[in-house]
């Protein structure tokens, strides 16, 4: 529409449209601007142009009276959108939908269980909390000797149930214990070199062993031992995990606000032309056999990874070396990490729905010739990390990668 021009001596209309024309002296130019909520007051003077409450410079849909927030910036506002905050996890289903960093809020006191440090809310440090995600349990005992630990594990005396460097049989790691990492454990034997896939080199059977981990647990990395926990090939990891009771590997100290404070979380199988030793030991197919990609090095679902990438041992939050396609890897957030995110060597990857948040070096490192599938994925750039250091990082010297990626959000 033209601005309307009129010469009149007074002139003050308002008409039925909502278009007001301003009163005005002879010989000067009168303008009308519209007025689309019917307040009698233009847009270029009126601070609500959709009368709904909120001003313009506030709204970020000042003509749509049915919006004001648009809080990821999709151009969708908060009303309509499912997603609020982006981060891969329905608002329906997340405690915090207009934080994409976290979205699980046990104790629904606004503060995500990644930074809460008291997450069930019942007074007792995550970190001396033998069920830190139920409210009715709050204290070990008076004699933290007195903890049941699982057979195969060793009650330090100071609530944790350390397990052993070499886990050589079937172990379990019940719910309603706090669970220690003193150094590298090593699940199974197959990080040694190989003559067969059912025979070490040195003559040994290979062992099958399956460390299993209920939901719920807390798995804490010793400070300054490098502790690493490393699934090696023939035997596997139960994580199986909740949305509600999530499997957490960390340091030991209280909070997950730190960065370095354990090494991280080794699988390794079968799947690779040759075998490799990238310092966690042996993977990939032994010599003169055939290779099979479909091989399973166990599941990781609802898991999260966080202050991993020690000094010490210089692993990633996750690693994936070698494993086949068999291998369930759903629901996983890996935050707060000194190296990379997570990165998997060769093998067929299939894994979705992953956060990677505020890592100091890259995010996501699919390497070497790794295949697969990797879906529903957010990336959450730390701001510390080097503008050297990708989000998404391919790495081809040993094989080339061609994994397919759909769904990614990189932040």
């Amino acid at each position: 529409m033209q601005p309307a021009v009129l010469r009149t001596s007074v002139l003050h209309v308002t008409m039925d449209c909502g278009v007001e024309y301003l009163s005005c002296e002879w010989n000067q130019y009168c303008t009308h601007t519209p007025s689309p909520d019917g307040d009698g007051i233009g847009n270029n003077e009126d601070t609500d142009d959709d009368n709904d409450g909120v001003a313009d410079d506030e709204d970020a849909f000042q003509f749509d009276s049915s919006e004001s927030l648009d809080t990821d910036l999709d151009g969708i506002g908060n009303n309509a959108d499912t997603d609020d905050d982006n981060d891969g996890v329905d608002d329906a289903s997340d405690d915090l939908p207009l934080d994409a960093s976290d979205y699980i809020d046990t104790d629904g006191d606004g503060t995500g269980n990644l930074t809460d440090t008291d997450d069930d809310g019942d007074g007792t440090a995550d970190t001396l909390d033998p069920l830190p995600l139920d409210n009715t349990v709050t204290t070990w005992g008076t004699d933290p000797n007195a903890i049941t630990c699982p057979t195969g594990t060793t009650s330090t005396g100071t609530g944790y149930c350390e397990l052993p460097s070499q886990i050589s049989s079937d172990l379990t790691l019940t719910a309603g214990n706090a669970y220690l990492l003193n150094g590298v454990v090593t699940v199974g034997n197959g990080n040694q070199e190989l003559a067969s896939t059912t025979e070490l080199a040195s003559g040994a059977a290979l062992q099958n062993v399956t460390l299993t981990i209920e939901a719920g647990v807390n798995v804490y990395g010793k400070t300054n031992t490098g502790a690493v926990l490393i699934i090696t090939r023939g035997s596997q990891i139960n994580a199986n995990g909740t949305e509600s009771n999530p499997i957490t590997f960390s340091g030991e100290d209280e909070g997950f606000v730190g960065t370095g404070e354990f090494g991280g979380l080794v699988l390794q199988g079968f799947s690779a032309d040759i075998e490799y030793n990238y310092g966690e030991g042996f993977f990939g197919k032994p010599d003169n056999t055939l290779r099979s990609d479909n091989g399973s090095s166990g599941v990781l679902r609802y898991v999260r990874v966080v202050e991993s990438g020690s000094e010490v041992a210089d692993v990633s939050g996750i690693e994936f070396q070698g494993v086949g396609s068999g291998t369930v890897v759903e629901n996983i957030h890996v935050h707060s990490g000194r190296y990379l995110g997570l990165i998997a060597y060769h093998g067929n990857l299939n894994a979705k729905h992953l956060v990677i948040s505020d890592m100091t070096l890259s995010s996501l490192a699919p390497s070497e010739g790794v295949q697969g599938s990797l879906q529903f994925i957010l990336i959450k750039q730390s701001n510390e990390t080097s503008s050297t250091h990708d989000a998404l990082l391919f790495n081809s010297v040993n094989g080339v990668s061609n994994p397919t990626l759909a769904n990614v959000t990189m932040i």
